[in-house]
């Protein structure tokens, strides 16, 4: 049995169920069960576990230093192993709805112009919230999510 995650929570509050960026590799395993794939730490690469196609775990230290899932285009979220719910239908995606969201719990967000201007002409925007979510749009809905220990934003 592992741990169901709310991924409208997870945008709210940055964390992935019972996971925040204070777990070690053996808690995210304890939650969610045995990755399908472990990618070792190397000298330059953290090391990752991936569920599914759309999410990993990254460490540094045996540190979780991101979570990152992506979002399909057509079909709720789907990551693997581990049981989701939220964000689906696609318009609890919609940019407006993730703002309202956000506003009502009094979370601020801003525009990241680092990742936005990789994205440029693609009708995509990214934001990072004060929590150090980070939010990728794609034609107005939410397509990928990251929790990281580095926010791209000035304070």
């Amino acid at each position: 049995m592992t741990d169901t995650v709310d991924l409208e929570s997870f945008v709210v509050e940055g964390r992935f169920g019972t996971i925040g960026l204070d777990a070690t590799p053996e808690q995210v395993v304890e939650a969610f069960g045995a990755a399908d794939h472990l990618e070792p730490y190397r000298r330059s690469t953290p090391m990752t576990l991936l569920y599914g196609d759309d999410l990993e775990f990254r460490f540094h230290r045996r540190h979780l230093t991101a979570v990152s899932l992506g979002l399909p285009d057509h079909g709720p979220p789907g990551t693997g192993p581990i049981d989701t719910t939220g964000l689906w239908p696609p318009d609890r995606r919609a940019m407006a709805t993730v703002r309202s969201r956000l506003a009502a719990a009094g979370v601020s967000w801003r525009l990241d112009p680092i990742m936005t201007k990789l994205y440029d002409g693609d009708d995509s925007q990214a934001w990072v919230t004060e929590n150090g979510v980070h939010l990728s749009f794609f034609e107005g809905l939410l397509g990928r999510i990251v929790l990281s220990d580095l926010v791209t934003t000035p304070g």
